[in-house]
């Protein structure tokens, strides 16, 4: 039963218009008056225009997608769809379809005789994330409705549109020293600690100078002690869903730019469905996984931060991005009065700092209020 469904599907249009080009004729030689022969001739050039589409080999239709963007910077993305038909059609319409998840394009041509025709538009704003563009359809018909058929030609493409960033100067870091005075973040020396020598710089105190070594190499040659502070900073992104999780995304990717341009040694730790960590590095282009990663984060229900905050190294200085300040969280950051290392909390959300967060703030750390509005910092939207 099914074949003879598909059998009679695939027949019905060229049947129809075999019987009614015989209907006319027959009607025609019955009849033999001028009214007859009139209708016969005004009725088959139709009847052809439909016979010519339905022979019309629409699948050789050549296409290709051509599209213009940049991931980081400018948001606007071009797209040129460039196609040429086998011959032209005569008497009837093409009807070409772009699908994407972002913009849906559809523009229909009268055709005459150009074979080769071009589709151009622009997407403006695009908006963070990896965005799809389907297949293209085609579609051709007669003016008056008689035939149409469709075919649908493979053409994907992929376009990455990185998260925004602005122009920010990151802050400098305090920290908390034993007495409970703030002071600015500077690298202290281990001085029981020698990990190899050094020509002698200007600055470096006399008790340095390794006399064995400078006697042997004939020039002032200083010991070099290791660090027994890290002045690396490691960004804590809270990956929870939250309305203005788009303004958390830029405020990320803006800290990650400002540390990537100071030269700053950083890593990013990222708390989404699983725990990704990343360095910074500070050659721009080899921080693409960074800038992927942030461009297909999405918000989860519930984030790792908390555990992040419990685990991170105590000698690392935390940078902490948030929406809400929970309590789990506030307890966390209580902890580190007891480490030497300082605490920065940008608070990505509309309204006033939460009153629980301040108090914490007055004891061990830095809050920097973002509204999701004005992630500007005194300057303009980049990305």
């Amino acid at each position: 039963m099914n074949k003879l469904k598909n059998f009679y599907k695939k027949i019905k249009l060229p049947l129809y218009i075999s019987l009614t080009i015989i209907t006319i004729i027959l009607f025609a030689l019955f009849q033999g008056n001028f009214v007859s022969w009139f209708v016969l001739y005004a009725v088959l050039p139709i009847v052809l225009i439909a016979i010519s589409l339905l022979i019309y080999p629409v699948s050789k239709i050549i296409v290709d997608r051509i599209v213009n963007y940049e991931r980081l910077g400018n948001r606007n993305i071009e797209v040129d769809v460039v196609f040429e038909i086998p011959f032209p059609i005569v008497g009837g319409w093409l009807s070409v379809k772009d699908d994407s998840p972002i913009s849906k394009q559809e523009r229909i041509f009268l055709t005459l005789f150009n074979k080769k025709y071009v589709i151009n538009y622009i997407i403006s704003n695009a908006s963070r994330g990896e965005h799809v563009f389907n297949n293209i359809t085609f579609n051709i018909g007669d003016y008056f409705g008689f035939y149409n058929k469709e075919v649908i030609i493979e053409k994907i493409d992929r376009v990455v549109i990185f998260p925004r960033y602005v122009e920010y100067k990151f802050p400098q870091i305090i920290t908390s020293n034993e007495n409970g005075f703030r002071q600015n973040s500077t690298r202290q020396k281990d001085y029981d600690n020698v990990i190899g020598t050094r020509q002698y710089q200007k600055g470096d105190k006399f008790t340095w100078i390794d006399w064995k070594a400078s006697a042997r190499k004939q020039e002032l040659i200083s010991k070099e002690f290791s660090d027994n502070r890290k002045d690396e900073i490691v960004i804590i992104l809270d990956g929870k869903e939250h309305e203005y999780f788009e303004a958390k995304m830029t405020l990320a990717m803006t800290l990650v730019m400002s540390l990537t341009k100071n030269k700053q040694d950083a890593s990013i730790l990222i708390s989404g469905e699983q725990i990704n960590e990343f360095r910074i590095n500070k050659d721009i282009s080899k921080n693409e996984e960074i800038f992927l990663e942030l461009t297909r984060l999405v918000g989860v229900s519930n984030s790792k931060t908390t555990r992040l905050l419990r685990n991170t190294e105590i000698s690392f200085n935390i940078v902490l991005v948030i929406n809400e300040a929970k309590t789990e969280i506030l307890i966390e950051l209580e902890k580190y009065k007891f480490r030497n290392n300082s605490v920065l909390v940008y608070y990505v959300n509309s309204g006033a700092v939460p009153e629980e967060l301040l108090k914490t703030k007055a004891k061990i750390i830095q809050v920097q209020p973002v509204d999701r509005d004005s992630i500007k910092f005194g300057g303009e939207f980049y990305g």
